[in-house]
């Protein structure tokens, strides 16, 4: 029996433009799928194209760690739905590209997580990229800003919360932040 050969990566250097984009895409939109990722990145592109980029970048397999993403099946029976997440290999290019890379995947980690997680995650990123493509269509409005929860782990807002006539301030982590501007004739926002 001869050991299964590991996928050849692409080193560091050498990742094309559309790559570095989808990298970017996956950093800014964790748990996505390549629908997700193929609307945001390439708007007027086949999934076919999308799903081939992402899987180059995932090493060809699930959860493969010398991947610059995790592919990640949610734990049901069959074939159903992967979902892509900034991988170290993937934080580390990013940062070398200048990019602020906010939290990374680990392997030991996304590979367990619960079905509802994953459902929920993804259900973010369905609203993040729904919102970006509305802003696509109606150019009176543009996103200025996103973040996800995970840009927000470092410092969390606070609130203040009454408990037994005591008040405490609590640590809040939103799923999404997102500020939309309405652009007034093409001069500013109101």
């Amino acid at each position: 029996m001869t050991p299964s050969a590991a996928p050849t990566l692409l080193p560091f250097r050498t990742l094309t433009q559309p790559q570095e984009r989808v990298l970017r895409a996956v950093a800014a939109l964790p748990f996505a799928s390549v629908h997700e990722i193929r609307r945001w990145v390439f708007p007027a592109c086949s999934a076919s194209s999308a799903r081939a980029i992402l899987r180059a970048l995932a090493g060809e397999k699930d959860c493969n760690p010398e991947g610059y993403v995790y592919r990640v099946g949610l734990p049901t029976r069959g074939n159903w739905l992967r979902l892509y997440v900034l991988g170290s290999r993937g934080a580390k290019q990013l940062r070398r590209m200048g990019v602020e890379v906010a939290w990374y995947a680990r392997g030991y980690k996304v590979c367990n997580y619960s079905f509802s997680y994953l459902r929920h995650q993804h259900a973010v990123a369905q609203l993040l990229t729904a919102l970006i493509c509305f802003c696509r269509a109606h150019p009176f409005y543009q996103v200025a800003e996103t973040l996800n929860s995970y840009d927000f782990l470092r410092e969390p807002p606070l609130t203040k919360l009454m408990t037994d006539g005591k008040e405490t301030e609590v640590a809040v982590i939103p799923d999404a932040w997102v500020y939309v501007e309405r652009v007034a004739d093409q001069k500013g926002t109101d």
